[in-house]
């Protein structure tokens, strides 16, 4: 019984050792913050000299919180339909009519790529959003994989000027895809929140083509100005970073109109204080999917995306961060469908494309109920749940 235990012992020695080993040596985790970066930090309302890490405006610790057992539980047993038995509705968006000239100052186009990745045009310029193109949002095997392809490649992707990303998680920040636009595509610079310049300048992208924001700062160019807004989430990619590096969301504002997404986050006060700030936006990408109520302090649950809507004042929203990848226990399209049908009483238009299909956005016109079909309901997985 003793040789057992020591050999159990020895074995989970061997895990632990080699997880380090691996933690150390993989570039996909990306460098922490140093030097000039932590001194810029100090002057940050949101980071705390004494531990060393960035803050919530909300204090609840999510993470001391979260019953383990019960995640554990609800991973293995729960008994949702979280993967697409069948592919979901997807195509390869027409770049020629995404990046067409609008003529009209007061319109965008965007396409969806899955998650909370999005592809747009705005003000004649390109932007892609959180990137996630590669085969899996995790460092290991086991976890984070795609259910489908994405509608389109990095490969196929047009010449990109500006990459915002609002967080250092694997389903936001991605490694294989940061390297292949490096490679491919150059984009022309990079937009992400405080300590999160240190990861990518570990991806190869050069330092002088990152431009790191507190929350309220903006980076303009090009007729464009770029604020990073509150959000209530985290950070950390390896063992022991956690809340180094800071997250956020982003307003993308023109002389005309200004487009708001949230990045991930929980409900809080920033939403009211954000139109407060800013004014209310025309149009926003808001996190929806992944969520529970174990972690509902850093993600928003399905009533609490239209509360966020109206709180930021946004009439026209598009949920984001759901159809490509399981990280939570519920069933895949009840984002979508949940989402819809509160806007519906609240008054909030829902933007409900498939995966590739091109939005096109024109402020002041009115978007008429018959623009998206539902087609979440013609899905078997659906239809399986409401017979």
């Amino acid at each position: 019984m003793r040789l057992h235990i020591l050999l159990l012992l020895l074995f989970f020695a061997f895990l632990v050792t080699a997880s380090v080993i691996y933690f150390l040596a993989s570039r996909q985790f990306g460098a922490l913050p140093s030097g000039d970066r932590l001194e810029r930090f100090k002057k940050s309302s949101q980071f705390d000299v004494e531990s060393g890490r960035f803050r919530n405006q909300n204090p609840r610790d999510f993470q001391g919180e979260m019953d383990f057992v019960k995640l554990l539980k609800g991973f293995l047993f729960g008994k949702q339909i979280r993967v697409p038995t069948e592919p979901l509705p997807s195509q390869k968006p027409d770049l020629e009519k995404l990046l067409a000239a609008t003529g009209d100052p007061n319109s965008f186009r965007l396409t969806w790529l899955g998650h909370s990745s999005v592809l747009t045009r705005i003000a004649n310029q390109t932007i892609l959003i959180d990137p996630t193109l590669s085969k899996r949002v995790s460092p290991v095997a086991f976890f984070g994989g795609r259910f489908q392809a994405q509608p389109l490649k990095i490969e196929e992707l047009p010449d990109i000027d500006t990459v915002l990303l609002s967080h250092d998680h694997y389903d936001h920040l991605d490694y294989e895809s940061i390297v292949k636009l490096e490679t491919l595509r150059k984009p022309t610079r990079y937009i992400v929140p405080l300590g999160v310049g240190a990861r990518l300048e570990s991806f190869g992208v050069s330092a002088e083509k990152i431009q790191e924001l507190d929350w309220w700062e903006a980076a303009s160019f090009e007729g464009l100005q770029i604020v990073a807004t509150p959000s209530q989430h985290f950070s950390g990619r390896g063992m022991g970073d956690s809340l180094r590096t800071l997250w956020c969301g982003f307003s993308i504002r023109t002389p005309e109109f200004s487009l708001y997404y949230t990045g991930d986050t929980g409900y809080h006060t920033h939403f009211k204080e954000i139109a407060e700030k800013l004014g209310p936006h025309d149009f926003a990408l808001v996190e929806s999917g992944q969520y529970n109520q174990l972690w509902r302090y850093v993600h928003l649950l399905p009533e609490e995306v239209v509360q966020a809507a109206l709180d930021a004042r946004v009439p026209q929203i598009m949920p984001m961060h759901w159809g490509m990848y399981t990280l939570a226990f519920h069933d895949w399209f009840d984002p979508i469908e949940t989402v819809t049908r509160l806007s519906e009483e609240k008054g909030v238009f829902v933007h409900t494309p498939t995966l590739g299909e091109i939005v096109e956005f024109k402020k002041g016109a009115v978007p008429t109920e018959g623009r998206y079909k539902k087609w979440w309901r013609e899905h078997k997985d659906f239809k399986t749940r409401n017979p």
